[in-house]
């Protein structure tokens, strides 16, 4: 049975927010003619985002995204070059429609020609920040938003930098569908289409959580897997959710053997239900920053774990055979939580990490 979990930079304030809105505005009533085409009269605001490390799979080093200036609706595109600006902003106007202004800095790719030729096709008005002052592109506000939360899930989901792509489209998707107090308690995706948007996909699973998926050749009606040398599962990462793939319930995988993206419907998380519960409350640990050698969440099954036990004699019992006891190396308790009993009288209890190993007993 799959827990409803957090996701991972959703504060308990803004999933307060995102239920209330639901229930208080939970009504499918789109907007009149009118007022979706004052609506459509929208600005999008439009910036690069560049990354040290290329992508996994793609091996993308850029992305331009677009930024509703009014609903806060976004979308972001991987590109291997600001010279790919113009299909990126094909692929926006396909997606979300013409916008009726585009703000941009005075790069030379978003100021191209084949770029105004596709403002002058669309009647779309143009406005450039002037140099120096990128604070006068809304975009660039975002940016940051959207950097610190990329930033944030990588942190606490312990990922890789390399799969910082996916990460940011996780965040897009998040932040699209979650209420804020800069659209008075709505989500962007319900201030631009004036339907209540469904969020219930977005606590099935965590970022970085390892699942298990059916294999092609277990969905396959003409190759089935061997049996019973062949496993009909395989196993990956959680890392989004398949947009334009499948039904609603459609999620992205990156696969731990190929490292190639693959989208399923039909999933199950790889960790236990005691796993599970356990990962709710590591959201504000910083795994990427934890030292080297420090056990991380959840640990590698299919390697000897954080705590490699070793058994060793002690006393013997009243039959005469030897009680083994548990020995835990010092340095793997560096930077575990502990709680202490009960307090006999007040019943309180305390929470003890340890930080570091001051006496070694090694001789």
């Amino acid at each position: 049975m799959l827990l409803l979990r957090q996701p991972t930079i959703i504060s308990p304030n803004t999933l307060d927010n995102v239920i209330a809105y639901v229930v208080n505005e939970g009504r499918t009533t789109a907007y009149t003619p009118e007022e979706y085409e004052k609506l459509c009269r929208f600005f999008v605001a439009t910036d690069t985002i560049f990354s040290d490390t290329p992508a996994v799979d793609n091996g993308l080093t850029c992305a331009q995204i677009f930024v509703g200036t009014e609903s806060l609706v976004t979308n972001a595109y991987g590109i291997k070059s600001d010279g790919e600006f113009v299909a990126t902003l094909e692929d926006n106007i396909r997606k979300r429609g013409a916008m009726s202004k585009l703000i941009s800095d005075r790069a030379k790719a978003q100021f191209s020609n084949k770029a105004l030729d596709i403002l002058r096709n669309y009647v779309i008005d143009d406005l450039q920040s002037e140099p120096y002052r990128e604070h006068q592109n809304p975009a660039e506000r975002r940016y940051q938003t959207f950097k610190q939360n990329t930033n944030g899930i990588l942190d606490k989901s312990g990922a890789p930098s390399k799969v910082w792509f996916l990460a940011l489209l996780y965040a897009v998707y998040l932040l699209n569908h979650l209420a804020t107090d800069l659209l008075g308690g709505s989500n962007p995706l319900s201030v631009l289409t004036g339907l209540t948007t469904d969020i219930s996909i977005l606590f099935m699973f965590s970022f970085w959580e390892p699942v298990y998926f059916p294999t092609g050749d277990a969905l396959s009606y003409a190759h089935k897997p061997g049996f019973p040398s062949e496993s009909a599962e395989r196993k990956g990462r959680f890392v989004g959710f398949g947009e334009s793939v499948g039904d609603a319930l459609t999620f992205k995988i990156l696969t731990d053997d190929t490292q190639k993206i693959l989208y399923r419907s039909t999933i199950r998380s790889a960790l236990s239900e005691a796993q599970q519960k356990e990962l709710l409350g590591w959201s504000d640990r910083n795994q990427r920053a934890e030292p080297s050698g420090a056990p991380s969440f959840p640990p590698n099954r299919d390697s000897p774990t954080a705590l490699e036990i070793v058994r060793i004699p002690s006393r013997e019992k009243s039959d005469g055979t030897k009680r083994h006891m548990s020995v835990i190396a010092p340095n793997d308790l560096i930077t575990r939580t502990y709680l202490t009993e009960p307090d006999a009288n007040t019943g309180e209890r305390f929470r003890a990490k340890i930080i570091k190993k001051i006496v070694s007993l090694e001789k």
